[in-house]
C-alpha cells in the first residue's frame, strides 16, 4: 500500500512537472465536490489503467488526461468504483474566454483566522465560477502553467 501510494505521489509529481503535451483529455462530473480523501480514491482507481494519468479535481469536476486511451467506459467504471459515483462524462467544449475575466477574481483576504478566511474564499470562489461560464477551463489551464489569477490582499486592519 506504501509502495502504491509512494509510486502515485512520484507519478503524479512527474506528470504535473512535466505539463507533457499530449494525450487524451476527458472532464466527468461526480454527483457532489471532492473532498483530499475523494480525489485520492480517484487517483487510486486510474493508476492501474494508465500509469501516466494526470487528474485535475476542482468540487465536482474531475479532469483527467490520459497516455494509455482507456475508454470513457472504462473511465467511468474505475471512477464509479471508488463509490464516490456515479460519475457522468462530460463532453469537452472549451468557451474562448479572456483573460482580463479574472480582474474581479474572488481575492484571499487575510484576516488572521485563516480557516474562516478559507471557508469565505471557497465560497465566493463557487459563485464567481457559476457567473463566469467557461472560466473554469482557463483557471485551471493558468494554474497548471504556474499562474495564480487570483490576487491576495494585505491584511485588513
Amino acid at each position: 500500500m506504501l509502495r502504491t501510494l509512494l509510486l502515485a505521489v512520484v507519478t503524479a509529481t512527474a506528470t504535473l512537472t512535466a505539463l507533457a503535451q499530449g494525450g487524451t483529455l476527458h472532464h466527468f462530473r461526480a454527483p457532489a465536490p471532492l473532498d483530499p480523501a475523494g480525489h485520492k480514491a480517484v487517483w487510486a482507481v486510474l493508476l492501474p489503467l494508465d500509469e501516466r494519468v494526470q487528474v485535475s479535481v476542482w468540487q465536482d469536476l474531475v479532469k483527467l488526461r490520459t497516455y494509455a486511451q482507456p475508454t470513457v467506459d472504462e473511465l467511468r467504471a474505475a471512477l464509479d468504483a471508488t463509490g464516490l459515483g456515479p460519475f457522468t462524462w462530460v463532453p469537452i467544449a472549451v468557451p474562448v474566454v479572456d483573460p482580463s475575466v479574472f480582474n474581479d477574481f474572488p481575492q484571499y483576504i487575510h484576516t488572521g483566522n485563516p480557516t474562516h478566511d478559507e471557508q469565505v474564499l471557497a465560497a465566493a470562489k463557487a459563485a464567481w465560477f457559476q457567473a463566469h461560464p467557461g472560466a473554469l477551463e482557463l483557471y485551471l489551464q493558468l494554474v497548471e502553467q504556474g499562474q495564480d489569477p487570483g490576487r491576495h490582499a494585505a491584511p485588513s486592519e
